[in-house]
């Protein structure tokens, strides 16, 4: 599941540094209610969330009707792009052309896409060896759809669309 609206997400900004505390806003709480509703008839074993606020919050509010485990792993933090505060736009040009490569395009000592899908795969193959039957994973966009590539259900090379805030996918591992 992604995280519930924050502000950032509303002037479409970049958080990826989980000290930089950016929490739900009012639309993201309520997003996260729904989710809840949508989830309330799946057991989950455990709840997984970034080291980021906004999916702690949106786990929390999620888990407020089974009231489970949660753990926080970072392996489920947020694209770490390195321009915290800037643009989603600044990030994807340099010197005003569009970055093509967007799977290894990366600024120097942070990640690249291609970098959050290992640690995304890194983190499946631990969760697979588990006895988990419902695990519910509160984490970012990016985080998500590297999960799809991993899984199977998204081509490396297909386009994946947008996850919007508070929505969630299921797959088995």
């Amino acid at each position: 599941m992604r995280h519930g609206q924050t502000d950032y997400n509303v002037s479409n900004r970049i958080n990826c540094e989980p000290r930089v505390l950016i929490g739900l806003t009012e639309t993201g709480k309520k997003q996260a209610l729904v989710a809840r509703e949508k989830l309330k008839g799946v057991k989950f074993d455990i709840i997984f969330t970034s080291e980021f606020l906004r999916t702690k919050e949106s786990a929390e509010i999620v888990n407020s009707l089974q009231n489970v485990s949660m753990k926080v792993d970072k392996r489920l933090n947020e694209f770490n792009s390195g321009m915290e505060g800037e643009s989603v736009e600044a990030y994807w040009k340099v010197r005003g052309e569009e970055i093509k490569d967007k799977f290894s395009y990366k600024l120097d000592g942070r990640e690249s896409l291609g970098d959050v899908r290992k640690r995304v795969e890194n983190f499946l193959e631990e969760l697979k060896n588990e006895n988990y039957e419902n695990v519910l994973v509160v984490t970012h966009e990016a985080v998500v759809k590297a999960a799809l590539r991993v899984a199977g259900e998204i081509p490396n090379n297909q386009q994946v669309q947008a996850i919007g805030n508070a929505e969630f996918v299921s797959f088995s591992l």
